[in-house]
């Protein structure tokens, strides 16, 4: 190595020498804390400006980087130069560069000053929620349950201190308050309108506004309101700041002592709150068969109070009427001239009652200003107030009876609410006379009809034809009722029969959209339309149910069952004439029904439904807990019996449902069938044609072969002697045995085509019949070798409903099916008629007495003393006047 080299080492170790000496020990710098800066924008001089206003503020930190900043506010009248001490600000905790601060203004004008301070990276993670509440006294903490003390829910942040800008920022704000204002809300019934009132009222009105603040909202501690004078602060009302609906009340005792100024009754809310709690005041001023203005205004926490705003608009009338009558007649129509007849029929009427007590009665005309495109879409008539609930409900409470009378189109969304609070809780009158509209909507998409059950004693009324081309009766929906035909009246009351009323003959028709009305568990029946015995079949005729019926059994002795969808039990004791429905005490569906004798029978159903009836009209419940569905249920007799459903649940009784026991059935697919041949052997049918039998009583099934490549879901099986089985299904699957069931054979049978099989059932080993989908039966003379069309006329089919179920007793049939429909034939099903041939019902009264409902337009009706007859038996039976 060279001398050179050799130097500049030497040279090299001695200065790094020098240096490693002059750094050693290592001295740990401390912390250098972050600085902190404030900005006001947009302004560049301060002047007092509204209590809300954006901050904005930045950090620098010489030795890291700042990752977050605590900002707060303090009630400092001058400038300061750093933090108070003791630091008793409350500080929130940011990891933005900006916020909008509210100033906490109490008075029209103050002073604040805002502080923020830098936070570096030195303290990090512990505070990672954003405007969390951090206070130093009297050490730092997370305030987590902002309750302003140290306790153990918080969270202690030592290292804060030597983190944070020590000095911070801070701005002093003088702060002017502004004065709130206050609008009227956009009317519920067309939010596209600002409220007003209808131009008419009776004396209860409800308002409804919002106040806003640009201060904030919260700002707003009241309102005060007033009637038709804004200059003396002694006929102002207060009201809290939450306090945004009320309703203004005059009784009629207390309007009816009056006729200039009244004091009204002040109450907060909806129907059901103001009620509940009762009026918080009064308010004076209201004046009686008089132009009104109500009017009112916010206030804030200042004490600044925004400008009145008032009802109605100027230009605008709100005139009061003062009740008169204890009867309101509600006119619910579109068109005036049929109104006007109306309304002149009903005033004739209602004059003749009791000595003519309602001759000079109360009446709204709530269809004023729609057109019938209008109704049929929901809208309101310009006299419905701005809030039904709990304006209109507050007018009906001015009087003791309500008479209702509406076209095709009735006003149901304006009745809903307003006539079940009136009958429920006020223990109002109603008598509801309407008609319904001709074409008939989907429900789903907002036919008034399904509102009907909410208010009125109905439990449901027809929606549909039941029945298409060719039109046999009964046709729901009839829109032609002849001159003269008659309401009959049903005479279970004990008040007596309603008087008969008759359409008016001067008409040779009444285009009348008539439907069957079927009562509320606790109404009572009161008008029936007499049957039109001139057409063939009978015309105004019902059926007993609109819930879908699923099955039927007919027992040796002629009497009738069926089940369906909602716990419906239909019962007939005569071979099927007339029927009756029964409690079933479920609303579950019931799939399946059996009478293996006279006096005891079986329905099973959804959720493990087991019903059992003695031959009276109680069903005692055997139900099983089980989440799984049963499908069918076969008794050989009294005692044994079997019940079949989903998943492959199988069980079997042998003491006639008092127990019973599971058994394997060893598949996992639906069980729809089961036949009980004799106390050792059963099939049963299911989904992708599966076919099980046992010959020990149910301890072990068997699946039997049916023919190749078919798999088709099977619904039903039946035997005509031990020997002879049949299964139908799914696309027209039609199997057969010859021997008890070990072996099927499908079959092909073109008057079948693809139509889906529901039931089967033989009267004997010839004749039997087959129903399914579509309004499909059919029916066989030769064991089942040749099938045939029935339920036909002119080669279509009676009914396009679907049949779920038949049952036979020798030359008797039996079908129910979807809607409720029922058909009967007693020669083997050569002919056939819709069941029961009863008359169609229009009228009916709640329990209580309360509430009278006609399905059909009164005033189009007669009788021998008119309908003041009517009214009068109303009135006086009914009402109790």
């Amino acid at each position: 190595m060279s001398v050179r080299k050799i130097s500049g080492l030497i040279l090299f170790l001695i200065l790094g020498s020098l240096s490693c000496s002059r750094e050693y020990p290592v001295q740990v710098r401390p912390n250098q804390p972050p600085k902190t800066y404030l900005w006001l924008f947009p302004d560049s001089t301060i002047a007092p400006g509204v209590s809300r206003q954006r901050i904005h503020w930045w950090g620098e930190d010489p030795d890291g980087y700042v990752t977050g900043y605590l900002f707060g506010v303090a009630k400092v009248s001058l400038p300061v130069s750093g933090i108070p001490q003791p630091d008793t600000i409350v500080w929130s905790w940011t990891t933005r560069n900006d916020t909008l601060i509210a100033f906490p203004l109490v008075t029209v004008r103050d002073t604040f000053t805002v502080f923020v301070r830098a936070v570096d990276n030195t303290f990090g993670g512990e505070v990672d929620s954003e405007y969390a509440i951090i206070r130093f006294t009297p050490q730092p903490f997370w305030d987590h349950n902002r309750n302003g003390v140290f306790d153990e829910q918080d969270q202690l942040l030592l290292r804060i201190m030597s983190a944070v800008d020590p000095r911070g920022a801070n701005q002093w704000m003088p702060v002017r308050n502004q004065p709130p204002s206050v609008r009227f809300v956009d009317d519920p019934n067309d939010p596209t309108k600002p409220m007003q009132q209808p131009e008419t009222t009776f004396t209860a009105a409800t308002f409804s506004w919002q106040g806003t603040d640009p201060d904030g909202n919260y700002t707003i501690t009241g309102y005060r309101i007033a009637l038709n004078d804004t200059t003396n602060p002694a006929r102002f009302f207060a009201l809290s700041r939450t306090d945004t609906l009320i309703t203004l009340f005059v009784p009629r005792a207390r309007s009816s002592s009056d006729s200039g100024e009244v004091a009204a009754d002040i109450y907060v809310g909806n129907f059901l709150r103001s009620n509940a709690n009762g009026p918080i005041g009064t308010i004076p001023g209201l004046k009686l068969d008089s132009l009104n203005v109500f009017f009112v205004q916010a206030k804030d926490v200042a004490g600044e109070f925004s400008p009145f705003v008032r009802l109605p608009d100027v230009g605008r009338r709100w005139f009061v009427r003062k009740p008169r009558s204890r009867l309101l007649v509600v006119a619910d129509y579109v068109d005036p001239v049929d109104s006007a007849a109306a309304q002149q029929y009903y005033h004739q009427a209602f004059g003749t009652i009791a000595g003519g007590v309602f001759s000079n009665y109360d009446q709204l005309n709530i269809g004023r200003g729609l057109t019938a495109t209008d109704k049929a879409v929901f809208r309101v008539g310009v006299l419905v107030p701005p809030f039904v609930d709990p304006a209109f409900v507050y007018t009906l409470r001015l009087f003791d009876f309500v008479f209702w009378y509406t076209d095709q189109n009735p006003s149901f969304r304006v009745a809903q609410k307003s006539l079940a609070y009136y009958t429920e809780i006020l223990r109002g009158k109603v008598i509801l006379s309407t008609s319904f509209r001709v074409t008939n909507p989907d429900p789903n998409t907002g036919d008034p009809r399904i509102l009907l059950p909410d208010f009125a004693p109905v439990d449901s009324v027809g929606s549909v034809d039941l029945f298409t081309q060719p039109r046999l009766y009964p046709r729901f929906g009839t829109e032609q009722i002849l001159g003269g035909y008659r309401l009959l009246p049903e005479s279970s009351g004990s008040s007596g029969p309603y008087p008969i009323i008759a359409f008016d003959s001067t008409s040779y028709v009444h285009i009348v959209n008539v439907r069957p009305i079927y009562m509320r568990a606790d109404g009572r029946y009161i008008y029936r339309l007499e049957d039109y015995r001139d057409a063939n079949p009978v015309r105004y005729t019902y059926t007993i149910t609109l819930s879908n019926l699923r099955a039927v059994s007919v027992t040796a002795g002629g009497s009738s069952y069926s089940v369906g969808d909602v716990g419906t039990i239909a019962v007939s004791m005569d071979q099927g004439t007339t029927w009756t429905l029964q409690p079933s005490g479920t609303d579950r569906t019931l799939r399946a029904v059996h009478f293996p004798s006279n006096t005891r029978g079986w329905t099973v159903g959804d959720a493990g439904t087991i019903l059992m009836n003695s031959g009276g009209s109680s069903w005692a419940n055997q139900s099983r807990v089980t989440s799984q569905d049963f499908y069918c249920v076969r008794f050989l007799d009294d005692n044994t019996g079997y019940a079949v459903g989903t998943k492959g649940i199988l069980i079997k009784t042998t003491n006639g449902g008092s127990s019973w026991a599971s058994l394997a059935s060893r598949t996992p697919r639906t069980l729809r069938g089961v036949a009980v041949m004799d106390a050792n052997t059963a099939v049963v049918v299911g989904d992708s044609a599966l076919v099980i039998k046992t010959t020990n009583g149910g301890t072990d099934w068997v699946q039997k072969p049916v023919s190749a490549g078919l798999f088709r879901r099977l619904h039903a099986v039946s035997f005509t002697s031990n020997a002879n089985g049949y299964a139908v299904g799914a696309s027209g699957m039609y199997a057969r045995s010859t021997d008890a069931g070990e072996n099927w054979t499908s079959q092909t049978v073109s008057v079948f085509g693809g139509t889906e099989l529901r039931s089967i059932s033989f009267a004997n080993g010839n004749e039997g019949m087959v129903a399914g989908a579509g309004g499909s039966v059919f029916k066989t003379n030769d064991g089942g070798t040749t099938w045939t069309k029935a339920l036909q006329s002119g080669g279509q089919n009676l009914t396009t409903q679907h049949v779920n179920g038949v049952a036979t007793l020798g030359s008797l049939g039996v079908i129910v099916g979807t809607g409720g429909i029922i058909l009967r034939s007693t020669d083997s099903g050569v002919s056939w008629t819709f069941q029961p041939r009863g008359s169609l019902y229009v009228g009916v009264v709640d329990g209580n007495r309360r509430f009278v409902f006609l399905g059909l337009p009164l005033h189009l009706l007669r009788s021998q003393a008119g309908i003041g007859a009517f009214l009068e038996h109303v009135f006086v039976s009914e009402f109790g006047l």
